[in-house]
């Protein structure tokens, strides 16, 4: 069976997620949220809703695959960043940031 772009993009997603969790995890394989600093056991390291991408992937696909884009959260928390960003002032103030340097986020076509 053939795998289609968009199942080929979100594998591709899907593995870059994962290294990134290598990466940041402590010597026990946990990472911590950004936002509350709550540790995610290593059990979390398969969930899509542990990484938030700081640029909408939708509205800067050119930076959706930069590590410095990606910030891991508790799902309850990528939850709550989607609903009202101003409940999550540390995901906020490094919006800002890269707003102010790559730019304000565009309008969608």
């Amino acid at each position: 069976m053939a795998t289609t772009d968009k199942q080929a993009a979100a594998q591709r997603m899907h593995n870059f997620f994962k290294r990134l969790w290598d990466q940041r995890e402590d010597e026990s394989g946990n990472c911590y949220c950004f936002e509350t600093g709550r540790l995610l056991p290593f059990s979390y390291r398969q969930n899509t809703c542990c990484y938030y991408h700081v640029l909408p992937k939708n509205r800067y696909p050119e930076y959706a695959l930069e590590d410095w884009n990606i910030v891991i959260l508790h799902p309850e928390i990528h939850e709550k960043v989607e609903k009202d960003i101003d409940l999550c002032p540390k995901v906020k103030v490094l919006t800002q940031k890269l707003k102010e340097k790559y730019g304000n986020i565009r309008t969608e076509v």
